[in-house]
């Protein structure tokens, strides 16, 4: 049973995460065959919705170009971050230009979503950018973001841009198919449709993160309970999954977090 058409055709404005370990693969190689599948879908999404993603693998990036795959401090994280994003901008431009799709890159802090008048300019540049048909790939500004006004990760920064710009649905794409109502025992599956936070509280997830990313589950689990108090439809899905998108929208894939109903 397939989720409802009227519901899908209010989703006008998306905001697609996607995570490091959808960028780079674990032996730290760039995961290029799942990129393409991603762009493709997203491409063809963006002919009738607002496309905003928010991309996380520069630091990822950085560690496998200059080889130091354990940073020993904040300024070594700045010095990868650095030398990650122009190559991350560089790999989305390559793979949308076959669509004719131009993107742009915005790098935020938490003192500019904080700040209202920074924020206010922010969100002016972001609109323009989608009044042209460019799709905007937002990061954390890692280069220059130190502990005291970091996001934690950039799950935070895509329910912030969510909340804001009051986007209609937010999809997470990681490398596991959804929450798990128990990690301990997967064979249980996955939540599909969570309506309230009692729903999922109790669920112990694994708060691992892995090599070339900073979110963990127990992040996500923040992020979900947030965007359901202020009611926009969240999703945690799979992200190598062929067709992900499409099964998202069709077949009520991966972990569905939304008081309202799917059918």
């Amino acid at each position: 049973m397939g989720i409802n058409k009227n519901l899908i055709s209010k989703f006008k404005r998306i905001i697609v995460k996607l995570s490091s370990s959808i960028i780079v693969k674990s032996q730290g190689k760039v995961n290029t065959a799942v990129l393409k599948n991603l762009i493709s879908e997203i491409a063809g999404l963006q002919k009738t919705k607002e496309i905003i993603m928010v991309s996380s693998g520069a630091i990822g990036l950085g560690k496998i170009l200059l080889k130091i795959m354990h940073p020993k401090d904040m300024i070594e994280k700045q010095v990868l971050a650095s030398v990650g994003q122009p190559n991350l901008m560089q790999i989305y431009k390559d793979l949308f230009s076959k669509y004719r799709i131009n993107v742009g890159q915005m790098l935020v802090t938490k003192y500019d979503l904080d700040d209202s008048r920074r924020f206010d300019r922010f969100r002016l540049a972001l609109l323009r950018l989608l009044d042209h048909k460019i799709i905007p790939i937002i990061n954390e500004n890692d280069s220059v973001a130190v502990e005291e006004i970091k996001l934690s990760d950039n799950d935070i920064l895509s329910s912030e841009i969510a909340l804001k710009l009051h986007a209609d649905l937010l999809i997470i794409l990681t490398t596991v198919d959804g929450m798990y109502k128990d990690l301990n025992n997967p064979e249980l599956g996955i939540i599909k449709h969570a309506r309230r936070f009692e729903d999922f509280k109790n669920v112990i997830i694994s708060d691992q993160k892995s090599t070339f990313g900073t979110g963990g589950f127990n992040s996500k689990k923040r992020v979900v309970n947030r965007m359901l108090m202020d009611n926009i439809p969240t999703v945690i899905a799979n992200g190598n999954e062929p067709k992900i998108i499409k099964k998202i929208l069709s077949k009520r894939y991966g972990s569905w977090f939304f008081s309202g109903s799917l059918d």
